[in-house]
């Protein structure tokens, strides 16, 4: 399933419960509070809550710290594997995201299918602890 908004497109992979967010090309920020609660209503009203993870392509553009707390805060814990178009940003991003108090996963890559088979990697893992408590019939 694809759609868009005003600032992201986005693509749902059913069969793997997967998110891939790109940016609008023509979009140049910043995104603000507002466009985010549009963008999580948006997830929330076509997916649901069978969401598993997400694949997200960093901007260009800046996001506000609060579109980035609310983000955050709507979505649930599922890990995200995010894109940046350069090692720079690949090397302070995970810098930072090593400093943050969060349950979900989260990884920078320069490299897409290496985010997707990390993203893919994290969601077997937390099947299979999932299915670790479960008791068989």
């Amino acid at each position: 399933m694809k759609w868009s908004t005003n600032t992201m497109h986005l693509d749902y992979n059913e069969e793997e419960d997967i998110l891939t967010v790109r940016p609008v090309e023509t979009f140049k920020g910043p995104e603000t509070e507002i466009q985010s609660k549009e963008n999580t209503d948006s997830v929330i009203s076509r997916v649901g809550t069978t969401l598993k993870g997400c694949l997200a392509f960093l901007p260009s553009h800046y996001i506000n710290a609060r579109a980035t707390r609310h983000y955050r805060n709507t979505l649930p814990d599922n890990p995200i594997a995010l894109v940046g178009d350069s090692f720079f940003k690949k090397m302070i991003g995970n810098f930072l995201l090593s400093f943050a108090d969060s349950k979900r996963p989260m990884k920078i890559f320069t490299n897409e299918e290496e985010a997707l088979q990390w993203l893919k990697d994290q969601i077997s893992e937390r099947d299979s602890s999932t299915d670790m408590g479960k008791i068989s019939p």
